[in-house]
């Protein structure tokens, strides 16, 4: 009888990772028994059994008995504890080229617990059309498990002089996802444009927002050159044309760099033009940008880099 409870015991923890997982064995549990869902019911009557789920995280049974409700009834409860990390609403961050979740513990956890073993991913996705997709990825032997890494023991001396609950930080359990870059050249050159021009479109777009007009006003007030670079260029222009008219050597077109072959004085007029300034860093954003990681063939994203080519053709 004991081993038949323990091994019962033992299955409906490693299947009950989650509320929801939990609630799910005791409804199984619960109809094997007799139980019925109280709306399978039109009226109750002595000797019914029924439960009632609550978001599928909580559930109720009742045996109906024969005295009337007023004179009580005998409650018999637990508490379905799942000690569980939970991804937080944006949880994906890049992060020395490897891709973590961030996530923040649930329950009474002893943190230091969590890092350096195997973990599965648990959980549910709510689709639009009101349907539910069950995720468990990492019980199976044949999963991708995923793991929280530790600092390297010869690394650790400050870590290890901290008390056991202070040496590992609720901030630092990311859950490591994955380290191998994405290969499909095509998606991910589409991914990093997009993730370009939806950047600079938010910061640009605050500039027209009254916090956005008080941190241009801020940056200008406390940096003289930005706020000069509109004089600085028109002495650059006539700096241009004065060498263009006298100095004999003067090569009006730049030999190397980003604008190659370009004549100096139109670049300098280009660059204060705001749509032209906008294409035209679009245009040039595979030479000089290695933040989104664009290769050449990206962003020559054919429709932005084909205005850019009409526009600049000689």
């Amino acid at each position: 009888m004991k081993d038949t409870l323990i091994k019962e015991y033992k299955s409906f923890l490693d299947n009950g990772k989650t509320e929801r997982e939990c609630v799910c064995q005791i409804i199984e549990k619960a109809r094997n028994a007799g139980y019925k869902d109280i709306n399978e019911y039109s009226q109750l009557k002595v000797g019914d059994k029924v439960y009632i789920t609550k978001m599928n995280k909580a559930i109720m049974l009742f045996n109906i008995g024969t005295e009337n409700i007023e004179n009580g009834m005998n409650i018999l409860g637990a508490h379905i504890d799942s000690p569980r990390l939970d991804c937080k609403q944006n949880p994906l961050i890049e992060k020395d080229f490897m891709v973590y979740l961030n996530t923040h513990y649930y329950g009474g956890i002893k943190k230091y617990q969590w890092v350096t073993i195997p973990l599965a991913l648990h959980g549910v996705i709510c689709k639009t059309d009101g349907t539910t997709v069950n995720v468990n990825i990492g019980e199976s032997l044949e999963d991708p498990v995923f793991c929280i890494s530790d600092i390297l023991p010869h690394l650790a001396q400050d870590q290890m002089s901290k008390k056991l609950k202070d040496g590992i930080d609720g901030e630092d359990l990311t859950l490591l996802l994955g380290s191998i870059p994405y290969d499909d050249e095509k998606e991910s050159e589409i991914i990093a444009t997009a993730l370009y021009i939806s950047d600079r479109l938010l910061s640009e777009s605050q500039m027209y927002t009254p916090w956005g007009l008080v941190s241009e006003a801020s940056t200008l007030w406390s940096s003289p050159i930005a706020a000069s670079n509109s004089i600085e260029d028109a002495f650059k222009g006539i700096g241009l044309l004065a060498q263009w008219l006298f100095n004999d050597d003067f090569q009006p077109n730049y030999k190397t760099g980003v604008y190659a072959g370009q004549h100096k004085g139109w670049v300098l007029i280009a660059n204060n033009i705001p749509l032209y300034r906008t294409i035209n860093r679009l245009s040039n954003m595979t030479k000089n940008n290695n933040y989104y990681r664009i290769n050449d063939k990206s962003l020559n994203m054919k429709f932005a880099k084909s205005i850019a080519d009409f526009i600049t053709e000689d």
